[in-house]
Formats: structure tokens, C-alpha cells, sequence
């Protein structure tokens, strides 16, 4: 369950910014990272340091195929249901869309800032607690 809530935090983060950071599109991961902490859901250091991971990895100039395997191991992938793999994969897929790069094309100076600023703004908002 927490793999999936880990999921989610990380695919509102690339899915719903990766083109496109501005400060109210960032409300949605927010929001979901505030209300997941508060529920018992997942722990603010582990966002904080799921987040991280991700982040390390973007400033090496990530091709969006190696971003893929990065979230795949942060969440668990291998361990998850077909189902949850599934989605994972989907989400994936339409990061790469919305950014309009094939799989393993290097993600642009401006795709990884706008990725970066969305996990800023979800380990801001887990510092919060």
C-alpha cells in the first residue's frame, strides 16, 4: 500500500508538471503528499528521501527510459501486483508523452527543471511535518 501511495506522490510530481512548473499546477502534489503524511500513509522522510533519489539522478542529464528505472526501484516495482506495475508503466508512458520524447531520449535542461521544482515542492511540502 505504501509503495502504491509512493507511486502516486511520484507520478502526479512527473506526470502533471514534468512540462509544465508553475506554482498552482504544483497544488495537486501538494496536496496529495500533505494529505498522505497525515493519514498515516507514508513518512515524511521517506518522501523526503524517495524525492532525493529521483532528484540525484535528474542532475546527472537522465534520459527519460533511465528515469523510468529509477522511480521502478524507488517504488518497488518488482514486488508490486500486475495491476500496480501496470499503472506504474502507464504513468510512465504518459510522462513521456506530455514531455514528447521517445524512451530513451535525454530529458532537456528545461523538462528536468520542471521536474526539480515539483520534487522541491513535494520534499517542502513533507518538511512540513
Amino acid at each position: 500500500m505504501i509503495r502504491m501511495i509512493l507511486i502516486a506522490v511520484l507520478a502526479m510530481a512527473l506526470g502533471f508538471l514534468a512540462g509544465c512548473a508553475t506554482p498552482s499546477a504544483n497544488v495537486v502534489p501538494v496536496y496529495a503528499t500533505m494529505k498522505l503524511i497525515e493519514r498515516g500513509a507514508v513518512d515524511a522522510q521517506d518522501v523526503i528521501e524517495r524525492t532525493a533519489r529521483v532528484e540525484a539522478v535528474l542532475a546527472e542529464g537522465i534520459q527519460l527510459g533511465a528515469l523510468g528505472d529509477v522511480v521502478r526501484q524507488a517504488t518497488g516495482y518488482h514486488d508490486m501486483l500486475p495491476s500496480d506495475r501496470y499503472l506504474v508503466d502507464t504513468i510512465l508512458g504518459d510522462v513521456a508523452h506530455r514531455l514528447q520524447l521517445e524512451y530513451d531520449v535525454p530529458l532537456s535542461a528545461e523538462h528536468v527543471a520542471a521536474i526539480r521544482d515539483v520534487l522541491w515542492t513535494i520534499q517542502a511540502a513533507a518538511r512540513a511535518y
